[in-house]
């Protein structure tokens, strides 16, 4: 029977791109301040929530395998134990979760080239074929749907930046490439794309499953400081940005600068998620911007 949707029924479905040690993980976990989505809960691909220990307020598990992510779905889905209690979810990283599942693939794949002399073989579980992406990215991509489309939940996801850069002349010199790398290098040529790091099929499949897809820009300063800009809008290589809801979009803007007081990322003052959900509800709930 349908119902109607009021802004209380939806749930933030997002990625921050972004790169290492930028705060990702840090801007998801202030969502453990907003009570609408907590108590929270990090899916930890990388090892490095250390980021957030300090918080003692924030659920953490360590995601080692494609198939213990996929129990962890089903205990989710199924309101198992705390994950009854819990708002929202964090994967991190996306990308992460992208490389082991291709490792899982290659290896299984590996395994059964020793078993079976009618298959092609391969060297080592190193050994990486064309077919390996499609079928690890179809598994990633089913896994990344399944958490989208929990009800009641937030599912955020975070992924590492691929930086892609024009190609030198096709008539250079061995010479020349050598310095069309190395001016690269130096930031002396910027890239022309910078993207989500997945396979293209798999980046364009998240980026549409999300409600939003940001990018967390870190600049260190000549003094140290870290300066981070949540941008929300397409702008230069960033093609792959998106905001749903014209409102929300109009309201946040080019983007926001995020400081970090007491280990906790903010936005204008207050706790980063706090401030995004904030904006986010009011847009929906006012119409206004």
């Amino acid at each position: 029977m349908p119902e109607m949707l009021t802004s209380d029924d939806l749930c933030l479905k997002g990625l921050v791109v972004g790169p290492a040690g930028g705060g990702k993980t840090s801007l998801f976990a202030s969502a453990a301040d907003v009570p609408e989505m907590s108590p929270t809960c990090v899916l930890d691909f990388e090892g490095g929530s250390i980021s957030i220990a300090h918080r003692r307020d924030v659920y953490h598990e360590r995601i080692k395998s494609t198939a213990q992510l996929q129990s962890v779905f089903f205990d989710i889905a199924n309101g198992k134990g705390v994950h009854k209690d819990i708002k929202s979810y964090f994967i991190d990283s996306g990308s992460e979760f992208a490389e082991l599942c291709l490792e899982e693939v290659t290896a299984a794949a590996f395994v059964a080239s020793q078993q079976n002399d009618r298959l092609a073989p391969r060297e080592s579980v190193d050994d990486v074929q064309l077919k390996d992406y499609g079928k690890s990215t179809r598994r990633t991509r089913r896994l990344f749907r399944w958490f989208k489309d929990l009800d009641g939940k937030h599912v955020l996801i975070s992924a590492l930046p691929q930086f892609r850069y024009p190609q030198p002349p096709p008539n250079a010199s061995e010479v020349e490439k050598r310095a069309f790398d190395a001016n690269i290098q130096r930031g002396l040529i910027k890239p022309i794309q910078i993207v989500p790091a997945f396979t293209q099929k798999l980046g364009d499949g998240v980026v549409g499953y999300v409600d939003f897809a940001w990018y967390l820009n870190v600049v260190e300063q000549k003094d140290g400081a870290l300066v981070r800009q949540l941008i929300t809008q397409r702008t230069g290589p960033l093609h792959f940005i998106k905001t749903r809801g014209p409102l929300f979009a109009q309201a946040l803007g080019a983007g926001c600068t995020v400081e970090m007081a007491d280990g906790i990322p903010t936005i204008n003052g207050e706790p980063a998620m706090r401030y995004l959900f904030d904006l986010y509800r009011s847009t929906l709930a006012t119409g206004r911007a």
